[in-house]
């Protein structure tokens, strides 16, 4: 279990993580930043939900739909989503993978419940549209490491 580190939220700054695990196809690569409400962080959070691109479509991490986690997470796409198999990846397995992790996250008392309503999580995320096996890319896409070396 990871050890708890954050007591305050107003002391919590913006932190960053990374994680890779898997290999290709199934290969899992995310960066992720976690920051307080109020400030740069959130305002580049809003940014990237407001602006979307072609093949770039920035998104809330949800368990399902009408579950949105918290602390509120955006996931953003690295590289450009150019068919059916990427965005189907995208928004299902990918989305529901990042919210299960920040879920657990809070669990675990990594991100403790008291801060979930103060920070926001921004996840970027490959995906390779080549991923054959989508129960696999689940279960690699976001591991709970990427969010603890983000809070370390």
């Amino acid at each position: 279990m990871a050890e708890k580190i954050i007591e305050k939220a107003p002391e919590f700054g913006t932190r960053i993580g990374e994680a890779l695990v898997g290999e290709m196809p199934e290969l899992a690569h995310i960066d992720i930043a976690v920051g307080q409400k109020g400030g740069a962080f959130e305002t580049a959070f809003l940014t990237a939900l407001a602006t979307p691109r072609m093949g770039h479509t920035a998104l809330l991490a949800i368990m399902a739909p009408n579950y949105a986690v918290k602390p509120a997470t955006l996931m953003v796409n690295k590289v450009t989503i150019k068919g059916e198999a990427q965005a189907e990846l995208m928004f299902g397995p990918v989305q529901a993978a990042i919210a299960k992790a920040v879920l657990d996250s809070v669990q675990e008392r990594v991100i403790p419940a008291a801060a979930e309503n103060e920070l926001l999580i921004i996840a970027s995320v490959y995906i390779n549209g080549n991923a054959a096996d989508k129960i696999s890319y689940l279960s690699l896409t976001m591991k709970r490491r990427s969010l603890q070396l983000a809070t370390l």
